[in-house]
């Protein structure tokens, strides 16, 4: 883990179809990379949120997180997402994808 050797590759259930973030109607061929910046939520301290990047105004606490999306099925109410994350934040995929509007599916914290 400490090289980045290891690819972390997960699947993950998410309420809402792949329209909401690939427009293309071949959206099963492409992936989306998502490049934020994740720190604790400044008033809800369970959480974590996309902020701005330090030297961009956002918290010193801020830490830059990379993430992969891949989907892999799809309807109007769902989708079935590979998800790589490239950096291991805390709710790193859960975060990620409840910013695109695309929650976890029964995630109780950020769906």
């Amino acid at each position: 883990f400490r090289n980045r050797q290891v690819e972390k590759i997960y699947l993950a259930v998410c309420a809402g179809g792949a329209h909401l973030i690939w427009s293309d109607d071949d959206a099963l061929a492409q992936s989306r990379v998502i490049e934020t910046h994740i720190a604790r939520h400044p008033t809800k301290r369970d959480r974590m949120a996309i902020v701005s990047a330090p030297e961009d105004g956002g918290p010193p606490t801020a830490r830059y997180a990379k993430s992969t999306l891949r989907p892999l099925a799809t309807d109007s109410k769902r989708s079935v997402l590979q998800v790589q994350i490239h950096t291991g934040r805390t709710h790193q995929i859960r975060v990620h994808l409840a910013h695109l509007r695309m929650p976890v599916l029964a995630d109780d914290l950020y769906g």
